[in-house]
Protein backbone atom coordinates (compact mmCIF):
# COMPACT_ATOMS: atom_id res chain seq x y z
CA UNK A 1 0.00 0.00 0.00
CA UNK A 2 1.31 3.45 -0.96
CA UNK A 3 0.80 6.18 1.64
CA UNK A 4 2.84 8.91 -0.04
CA UNK A 5 0.96 12.17 -0.34
CA UNK A 6 -1.44 11.31 2.47
CA UNK A 7 -1.83 13.74 5.38
CA UNK A 8 -2.31 11.01 7.96
CA UNK A 9 -1.66 13.39 10.84
CA UNK A 10 -4.91 15.20 9.94
CA UNK A 11 -7.08 12.08 10.00
CA UNK A 12 -10.32 12.51 11.98
CA UNK A 13 -11.19 10.42 15.00
CA UNK A 14 -11.77 6.85 13.83
CA UNK A 15 -15.33 6.74 15.16
CA UNK A 16 -16.53 9.39 12.68
CA UNK A 17 -16.13 7.42 9.42
CA UNK A 18 -16.65 4.03 11.07
CA UNK A 19 -20.10 4.89 12.43
CA UNK A 20 -21.23 5.75 8.89
CA UNK A 21 -19.60 2.63 7.42
CA UNK A 22 -21.23 0.30 9.95
CA UNK A 23 -24.68 1.71 9.28
CA UNK A 24 -24.62 1.07 5.51
CA UNK A 25 -25.10 -2.74 5.55
CA UNK A 26 -27.93 -2.37 8.08
CA UNK A 27 -29.86 -0.45 5.44
CA UNK A 28 -28.90 -3.23 3.03
CA UNK A 29 -30.75 -5.64 5.31
CA UNK A 30 -33.80 -3.37 5.45
CA UNK A 31 -33.90 -2.96 1.66
CA UNK A 32 -33.69 -6.74 1.20
CA UNK A 33 -36.61 -7.28 3.57
CA UNK A 34 -38.70 -4.80 1.59
CA UNK A 35 -38.06 -6.66 -1.68
CA UNK A 36 -38.86 -10.03 -0.10
CA UNK A 37 -42.11 -8.56 1.21
CA UNK A 38 -43.25 -6.98 -2.07
CA UNK A 39 -41.49 -9.22 -4.60
CA UNK A 40 -41.60 -8.43 -8.31
CA UNK A 41 -44.15 -5.64 -7.85
CA UNK A 42 -41.37 -3.38 -6.62
CA UNK A 43 -39.59 -3.64 -9.99
CA UNK A 44 -42.66 -3.02 -12.16
CA UNK A 45 -42.79 0.78 -12.17
CA UNK A 46 -40.52 3.58 -10.94
CA UNK A 47 -43.50 5.59 -9.68
CA UNK A 48 -44.69 2.93 -7.21
CA UNK A 49 -44.18 4.28 -3.65
CA UNK A 50 -42.50 1.03 -2.55
CA UNK A 51 -40.01 1.38 -5.40
CA UNK A 52 -39.20 4.94 -4.34
CA UNK A 53 -38.75 3.71 -0.76
CA UNK A 54 -36.35 0.97 -1.90
CA UNK A 55 -34.37 3.38 -4.06
CA UNK A 56 -33.77 5.76 -1.16
CA UNK A 57 -32.92 2.97 1.27
CA UNK A 58 -30.01 2.17 -1.06
CA UNK A 59 -29.05 5.65 -2.30
CA UNK A 60 -29.29 7.34 1.11
CA UNK A 61 -29.10 4.41 3.50
CA UNK A 62 -26.24 2.53 1.90
CA UNK A 63 -24.45 4.86 -0.48
CA UNK A 64 -25.14 8.04 1.49
CA UNK A 65 -23.69 6.56 4.65
CA UNK A 66 -20.58 5.21 2.91
CA UNK A 67 -19.95 8.42 0.96
CA UNK A 68 -20.49 10.74 3.91
CA UNK A 69 -18.08 8.68 6.00
CA UNK A 70 -15.57 8.48 3.15
CA UNK A 71 -15.57 12.25 2.61
CA UNK A 72 -15.08 12.92 6.32
CA UNK A 73 -12.02 10.67 6.13
CA UNK A 74 -10.64 11.57 2.71
CA UNK A 75 -10.89 15.36 2.71
CA UNK A 76 -8.37 15.67 5.57
CA UNK A 77 -6.20 12.75 4.42
CA UNK A 78 -6.27 13.00 0.61
CA UNK A 79 -6.98 16.70 0.13
CA UNK A 80 -5.27 18.05 3.23
CA UNK A 81 -8.27 20.15 4.30
CA UNK A 82 -9.64 20.44 7.80
CA UNK A 83 -13.35 19.65 8.09
CA UNK A 84 -14.76 22.10 10.67
CA UNK A 85 -17.02 21.17 13.60
CA UNK A 86 -16.25 17.43 13.90
CA UNK A 87 -19.01 17.01 16.48
CA UNK A 88 -21.48 18.04 13.80
CA UNK A 89 -20.49 14.91 11.85
CA UNK A 90 -21.75 12.70 14.66
CA UNK A 91 -24.97 14.71 14.96
CA UNK A 92 -25.65 14.48 11.23
CA UNK A 93 -25.21 10.70 11.37
CA UNK A 94 -27.73 10.55 14.21
CA UNK A 95 -30.20 12.70 12.24
CA UNK A 96 -29.72 10.80 9.01
CA UNK A 97 -30.84 7.40 10.31
CA UNK A 98 -34.40 8.35 11.37
CA UNK A 99 -34.72 10.66 8.35
CA UNK A 100 -34.13 7.79 5.91
CA UNK A 101 -36.39 5.41 7.82
CA UNK A 102 -39.16 8.02 7.99
CA UNK A 103 -38.89 8.68 4.25
CA UNK A 104 -39.03 4.98 3.37
CA UNK A 105 -41.94 4.44 5.78
CA UNK A 106 -43.75 7.50 4.46
CA UNK A 107 -43.60 6.26 0.89
CA UNK A 108 -44.42 2.68 1.86
CA UNK A 109 -47.49 3.63 3.92
CA UNK A 110 -48.31 6.72 1.82
CA UNK A 111 -48.21 8.78 5.04
CA UNK A 112 -47.74 12.47 4.29
CA UNK A 113 -46.81 13.50 7.84
CA UNK A 114 -43.95 10.99 7.87
CA UNK A 115 -42.77 12.33 4.52
CA UNK A 116 -42.89 15.93 5.69
CA UNK A 117 -40.90 15.07 8.83
CA UNK A 118 -38.38 13.13 6.74
CA UNK A 119 -38.05 16.06 4.33
CA UNK A 120 -37.20 18.46 7.16
CA UNK A 121 -34.64 16.11 8.72
CA UNK A 122 -33.03 15.12 5.42
CA UNK A 123 -32.87 18.66 4.11
CA UNK A 124 -31.17 19.88 7.29
CA UNK A 125 -28.79 16.91 7.37
CA UNK A 126 -27.61 17.20 3.78
CA UNK A 127 -27.60 21.02 3.81
CA UNK A 128 -25.31 21.18 6.84
CA UNK A 129 -23.16 18.36 5.44
CA UNK A 130 -22.59 20.34 2.24
CA UNK A 131 -22.01 23.53 4.24
CA UNK A 132 -19.47 21.72 6.41
CA UNK A 133 -17.41 20.48 3.44
CA UNK A 134 -17.44 23.61 1.28
CA UNK A 135 -14.65 25.51 3.15
CA UNK A 136 -11.96 22.77 2.97
CA UNK A 137 -12.78 22.00 -0.67
CA UNK A 138 -12.71 25.69 -1.66
CA UNK A 139 -9.26 26.10 -0.08
CA UNK A 140 -7.90 22.88 -1.61
CA UNK A 141 -5.76 22.71 -4.76
CA UNK A 142 -8.37 22.55 -7.52
CA UNK A 143 -5.88 21.33 -10.11
CA UNK A 144 -5.90 17.86 -8.52
CA UNK A 145 -8.50 15.53 -10.11
CA UNK A 146 -9.64 14.16 -6.73
CA UNK A 147 -10.43 17.71 -5.54
CA UNK A 148 -12.27 18.52 -8.77
CA UNK A 149 -14.28 15.29 -8.44
CA UNK A 150 -15.24 16.08 -4.85
CA UNK A 151 -16.31 19.62 -5.78
CA UNK A 152 -18.43 18.40 -8.67
CA UNK A 153 -19.93 15.62 -6.54
CA UNK A 154 -20.82 18.04 -3.74
CA UNK A 155 -22.41 20.45 -6.22
CA UNK A 156 -24.47 17.62 -7.69
CA UNK A 157 -25.53 16.58 -4.19
CA UNK A 158 -26.83 20.10 -3.62
CA UNK A 159 -28.81 20.01 -6.88
CA UNK A 160 -30.09 16.53 -6.04
CA UNK A 161 -31.30 17.83 -2.68
CA UNK A 162 -33.04 20.78 -4.36
CA UNK A 163 -34.85 18.70 -6.99
CA UNK A 164 -35.79 15.98 -4.53
CA UNK A 165 -37.07 18.48 -1.96
CA UNK A 166 -39.23 20.26 -4.56
CA UNK A 167 -40.66 16.95 -5.73
CA UNK A 168 -41.34 15.65 -2.23
CA UNK A 169 -42.86 18.96 -1.13
CA UNK A 170 -45.21 18.77 -4.10
CA UNK A 171 -46.05 15.12 -3.49
CA UNK A 172 -46.80 15.62 0.21
CA UNK A 173 -48.99 18.65 -0.46
CA UNK A 174 -46.71 21.30 0.97
CA UNK A 175 -46.77 23.44 -2.14
CA UNK A 176 -48.87 23.53 -5.34
CA UNK A 177 -47.96 21.24 -8.20
CA UNK A 178 -46.69 23.86 -10.61
CA UNK A 179 -43.62 21.89 -11.71
CA UNK A 180 -43.63 18.70 -13.76
CA UNK A 181 -42.86 15.89 -11.30
CA UNK A 182 -41.47 13.64 -14.03
CA UNK A 183 -38.95 16.35 -14.96
CA UNK A 184 -38.01 16.84 -11.31
CA UNK A 185 -37.60 13.08 -10.84
CA UNK A 186 -35.44 12.65 -13.94
CA UNK A 187 -33.06 15.51 -13.11
CA UNK A 188 -33.01 14.36 -9.47
CA UNK A 189 -31.93 10.88 -10.60
CA UNK A 190 -29.35 12.18 -13.07
CA UNK A 191 -27.71 14.48 -10.53
CA UNK A 192 -27.92 11.97 -7.70
CA UNK A 193 -26.73 8.85 -9.49
CA UNK A 194 -24.41 10.07 -12.25
CA UNK A 195 -23.36 13.34 -10.60
CA UNK A 196 -23.09 12.76 -6.85
CA UNK A 197 -22.34 9.04 -6.79
CA UNK A 198 -20.55 8.81 -10.15
CA UNK A 199 -18.24 11.81 -9.73
CA UNK A 200 -17.22 10.82 -6.21
CA UNK A 201 -16.48 7.20 -7.08
CA UNK A 202 -14.52 8.32 -10.14
CA UNK A 203 -12.50 10.77 -8.03
CA UNK A 204 -11.80 8.26 -5.30
CA UNK A 205 -10.91 5.63 -7.90
CA UNK A 206 -8.23 7.91 -9.38
CA UNK A 207 -6.40 7.73 -6.05
CA UNK A 208 -7.27 4.49 -4.24
CA UNK A 209 -6.53 2.11 -7.13
CA UNK A 210 -2.82 3.09 -7.28
CA UNK A 211 -2.68 3.32 -3.47
CA UNK A 212 -4.20 -0.05 -2.55
CA UNK A 213 -3.29 -2.14 -5.59
CA UNK A 214 0.15 -0.70 -6.43
CA UNK A 215 -0.84 0.11 -10.00
CA UNK A 216 0.39 2.90 -12.23
CA UNK A 217 -1.09 6.34 -11.42
CA UNK A 218 -4.23 7.41 -13.24
CA UNK A 219 -3.11 10.02 -15.83
CA UNK A 220 -4.12 13.40 -14.40
CA UNK A 221 -4.95 15.04 -17.73
CA UNK A 222 -7.17 12.10 -18.63
CA UNK A 223 -8.84 12.22 -15.22
CA UNK A 224 -9.69 15.91 -15.61
CA UNK A 225 -10.96 15.32 -19.14
CA UNK A 226 -13.21 12.50 -17.95
CA UNK A 227 -14.66 14.60 -15.14
CA UNK A 228 -15.23 17.74 -17.21
CA UNK A 229 -16.70 15.99 -20.25
CA UNK A 230 -18.90 13.78 -18.09
CA UNK A 231 -20.13 16.67 -15.96
CA UNK A 232 -20.67 18.89 -19.00
CA UNK A 233 -22.71 16.17 -20.66
CA UNK A 234 -24.73 15.71 -17.46
CA UNK A 235 -25.51 19.43 -17.22
CA UNK A 236 -26.50 19.65 -20.89
CA UNK A 237 -28.68 16.54 -20.59
CA UNK A 238 -30.41 17.93 -17.50
CA UNK A 239 -31.03 21.25 -19.25
CA UNK A 240 -32.44 19.42 -22.26
CA UNK A 241 -34.86 17.50 -20.06
CA UNK A 242 -35.99 20.69 -18.31
CA UNK A 243 -36.55 22.44 -21.67
CA UNK A 244 -38.15 19.31 -23.21
CA UNK A 245 -35.72 18.93 -26.11
CA UNK A 246 -36.29 16.03 -28.51
CA UNK A 247 -34.92 12.54 -27.89
CA UNK A 248 -32.36 12.69 -30.69
CA UNK A 249 -30.75 15.81 -29.23
CA UNK A 250 -30.78 14.33 -25.72
CA UNK A 251 -29.04 11.23 -27.03
CA UNK A 252 -26.43 13.39 -28.77
CA UNK A 253 -25.81 15.35 -25.55
CA UNK A 254 -25.30 12.13 -23.62
CA UNK A 255 -22.53 10.80 -25.90
CA UNK A 256 -19.62 12.71 -24.23
CA UNK A 257 -20.77 11.34 -20.89
CA UNK A 258 -20.91 7.81 -22.27
CA UNK A 259 -17.40 8.24 -23.71
CA UNK A 260 -16.16 9.49 -20.32
CA UNK A 261 -17.63 6.45 -18.56
CA UNK A 262 -16.10 4.02 -21.04
CA UNK A 263 -12.68 5.71 -20.91
CA UNK A 264 -12.70 5.67 -17.09
CA UNK A 265 -13.74 2.01 -17.10
CA UNK A 266 -11.08 0.99 -19.62
CA UNK A 267 -8.34 2.85 -17.72
CA UNK A 268 -9.31 1.41 -14.32
CA UNK A 269 -9.52 -2.16 -15.64
CA UNK A 270 -6.15 -1.74 -17.37
CA UNK A 271 -4.58 -0.38 -14.17
CA UNK A 272 -5.95 -3.32 -12.17
CA UNK A 273 -4.68 -5.79 -14.77
CA UNK A 274 -1.19 -4.23 -14.80
CA UNK A 275 -0.92 -3.84 -11.00
CA UNK A 276 2.40 -4.75 -9.39
CA UNK A 277 0.75 -6.73 -6.60
CA UNK A 278 -0.71 -9.68 -8.51
CA UNK A 279 -2.44 -11.28 -5.51
CA UNK A 280 -6.19 -11.46 -6.12
CA UNK A 281 -8.68 -10.71 -3.35
CA UNK A 282 -12.39 -10.02 -3.00
CA UNK A 283 -11.96 -6.24 -3.26
CA UNK A 284 -10.33 -6.62 -6.67
CA UNK A 285 -13.30 -8.66 -7.92
CA UNK A 286 -15.72 -6.11 -6.48
CA UNK A 287 -13.99 -3.31 -8.38
CA UNK A 288 -13.88 -5.32 -11.61
CA UNK A 289 -17.50 -6.40 -11.29
CA UNK A 290 -18.53 -2.87 -10.43
CA UNK A 291 -16.82 -1.38 -13.48
CA UNK A 292 -18.36 -3.98 -15.79
CA UNK A 293 -21.79 -3.28 -14.29
CA UNK A 294 -21.28 0.43 -14.96
CA UNK A 295 -20.48 -0.29 -18.61
CA UNK A 296 -23.75 -2.23 -18.90
CA UNK A 297 -25.86 0.20 -16.87
CA UNK A 298 -25.20 3.45 -18.73
CA UNK A 299 -26.21 2.15 -22.20
CA UNK A 300 -29.39 0.74 -20.64
CA UNK A 301 -30.18 4.16 -19.24
CA UNK A 302 -29.62 5.71 -22.66
CA UNK A 303 -31.83 3.04 -24.25
CA UNK A 304 -34.69 4.40 -22.17
CA UNK A 305 -34.29 7.75 -23.95
CA UNK A 306 -34.90 6.08 -27.33
CA UNK A 307 -37.32 3.29 -26.39
CA UNK A 308 -38.96 4.29 -23.09
CA UNK A 309 -39.69 1.29 -20.90
CA UNK A 310 -39.76 0.49 -17.20
CA UNK A 311 -37.64 -2.63 -17.71
CA UNK A 312 -34.72 -0.55 -19.02
CA UNK A 313 -34.89 1.73 -15.99
CA UNK A 314 -35.12 -1.15 -13.52
CA UNK A 315 -32.11 -2.93 -15.01
CA UNK A 316 -30.22 0.36 -15.07
CA UNK A 317 -31.03 0.92 -11.39
CA UNK A 318 -29.98 -2.57 -10.29
CA UNK A 319 -26.77 -2.54 -12.32
CA UNK A 320 -25.78 1.04 -11.48
CA UNK A 321 -26.68 1.04 -7.80
CA UNK A 322 -26.22 -2.60 -6.84
CA UNK A 323 -23.70 -3.67 -9.45
CA UNK A 324 -21.54 -0.55 -9.63
CA UNK A 325 -22.01 1.76 -6.65
CA UNK A 326 -22.61 -0.80 -3.90
CA UNK A 327 -19.98 -3.22 -5.24
CA UNK A 328 -17.27 -0.55 -5.39
CA UNK A 329 -18.21 0.89 -1.99
CA UNK A 330 -18.22 -2.63 -0.57
CA UNK A 331 -14.70 -3.15 -1.84
CA UNK A 332 -13.55 0.19 -0.44
CA UNK A 333 -15.01 -0.65 2.98
CA UNK A 334 -12.86 -3.78 3.04
CA UNK A 335 -9.79 -1.62 2.40
CA UNK A 336 -10.55 1.52 4.40
CA UNK A 337 -11.99 0.03 7.61
CA UNK A 338 -8.97 -2.24 8.34
CA UNK A 339 -6.61 0.64 7.51
CA UNK A 340 -8.41 2.97 9.95
CA UNK A 341 -8.25 0.39 12.72
CA UNK A 342 -4.59 -0.40 12.08
CA UNK A 343 -3.56 3.26 11.77
CA UNK A 344 -5.34 4.53 14.87
CA UNK A 345 -4.81 1.56 17.20
CA UNK A 346 -1.73 -0.36 16.10
CA UNK A 347 0.62 1.95 14.18
CA UNK A 348 1.63 3.94 17.32
CA UNK A 349 2.75 0.63 18.87
CA UNK A 350 5.03 -0.47 16.03
CA UNK A 351 8.42 -1.36 17.53
CA UNK A 352 6.99 -1.65 21.04
CA UNK A 353 4.84 -4.77 20.74
CA UNK A 354 4.01 -7.27 18.02
CA UNK A 355 1.28 -5.74 15.87
CA UNK A 356 -0.79 -7.50 13.20
CA UNK A 357 -0.33 -6.87 9.52
CA UNK A 358 -3.02 -4.89 7.76
CA UNK A 359 -4.18 -7.97 5.85
CA UNK A 360 -4.56 -9.92 9.11
CA UNK A 361 -7.37 -7.67 10.33
CA UNK A 362 -9.82 -9.02 7.73
CA UNK A 363 -9.60 -12.71 6.74
CA UNK A 364 -9.84 -12.91 2.96
CA UNK A 365 -12.03 -16.03 3.03
CA UNK A 366 -14.95 -14.37 4.82
CA UNK A 367 -14.79 -11.42 2.42
CA UNK A 368 -14.81 -13.81 -0.56
CA UNK A 369 -17.94 -15.54 0.73
CA UNK A 370 -19.75 -12.23 1.15
CA UNK A 371 -18.66 -11.06 -2.31
CA UNK A 372 -19.99 -14.26 -3.88
CA UNK A 373 -23.41 -13.83 -2.27
CA UNK A 374 -23.47 -10.18 -3.33
CA UNK A 375 -22.80 -10.98 -6.98
CA UNK A 376 -25.26 -13.89 -6.99
CA UNK A 377 -28.02 -11.72 -5.56
CA UNK A 378 -27.63 -9.13 -8.32
CA UNK A 379 -27.67 -11.75 -11.07
CA UNK A 380 -30.85 -13.30 -9.71
CA UNK A 381 -32.62 -9.95 -9.45
CA UNK A 382 -31.64 -9.05 -13.03
CA UNK A 383 -32.89 -12.43 -14.26
CA UNK A 384 -36.11 -11.87 -12.34
CA UNK A 385 -36.62 -8.45 -13.96
CA UNK A 386 -35.93 -9.70 -17.50
CA UNK A 387 -38.14 -12.80 -17.22
CA UNK A 388 -40.64 -11.27 -14.78
CA UNK A 389 -39.91 -14.00 -12.24
CA UNK A 390 -41.15 -13.11 -8.78
CA UNK A 391 -39.39 -16.08 -7.19
CA UNK A 392 -36.00 -15.12 -8.68
CA UNK A 393 -36.38 -11.56 -7.37
CA UNK A 394 -37.33 -12.75 -3.87
CA UNK A 395 -34.47 -15.26 -3.82
CA UNK A 396 -32.07 -12.56 -4.98
CA UNK A 397 -33.32 -10.28 -2.20
CA UNK A 398 -32.69 -13.05 0.32
CA UNK A 399 -29.10 -13.43 -0.88
CA UNK A 400 -28.74 -9.62 -0.79
CA UNK A 401 -29.83 -9.66 2.86
CA UNK A 402 -27.39 -12.45 3.69
CA UNK A 403 -24.59 -10.59 1.89
CA UNK A 404 -25.38 -7.40 3.84
CA UNK A 405 -25.38 -9.35 7.10
CA UNK A 406 -22.01 -10.93 6.29
CA UNK A 407 -20.56 -7.52 5.44
CA UNK A 408 -21.83 -6.12 8.74
CA UNK A 409 -20.31 -9.05 10.65
CA UNK A 410 -16.99 -8.70 8.81
CA UNK A 411 -16.83 -4.98 9.60
CA UNK A 412 -17.69 -5.59 13.25
CA UNK A 413 -14.92 -8.19 13.45
CA UNK A 414 -12.48 -5.65 12.02
CA UNK A 415 -13.35 -2.81 14.39
CA UNK A 416 -13.41 -5.14 17.40
CA UNK A 417 -9.66 -5.75 17.07
CA UNK A 418 -7.45 -3.65 19.31
CA UNK A 419 -4.27 -4.04 21.37
CA UNK A 420 -4.85 -6.17 24.44
CA UNK A 421 -3.79 -3.34 26.71
CA UNK A 422 -6.56 -1.06 25.38
CA UNK A 423 -10.30 -1.18 25.70
CA UNK A 424 -12.40 -1.37 22.56
CA UNK A 425 -13.55 2.12 21.54
CA UNK A 426 -17.26 2.70 21.26
CA UNK A 427 -18.38 3.46 17.69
Amino acid sequence: MRTGGLSLDQAPSEDIPLRFFLTAPIFGLVSGMLVIWKGGLIFSNTWIPETIALTHLITLGWMGMVMFGALYQMIPVLVGGIVPFPRLSRLLHTMMIPAILLMASGFFWNHYMLLKTALILLFLTIFFFVLQLVPPLVRADGSRPVVLAMRLALGCLGLTLLMGSLNLAQYSGWWPGILDRNMLKTVHLLMGLLGWIGCLIFGVGFHVIPMFYLSKPFPESRARGILLSGFGSLLALSLGIILEWNKELLLLLSLPGLAAVLLFSFTILKMLHQRKRKVSDSTLRLWQGGILSLCLAVPLGLAHLIYPGQQWLMLFGVLFLGGFAVSVSNGMLYKIAPFLVWFHRFSPLVGQIKVPLLKDLLPNRSAWVQTTFHGSSLMLVCVGIVFESDSAIRLGAGLWMFSSLLLLINLILVISKFPKSQESPVV
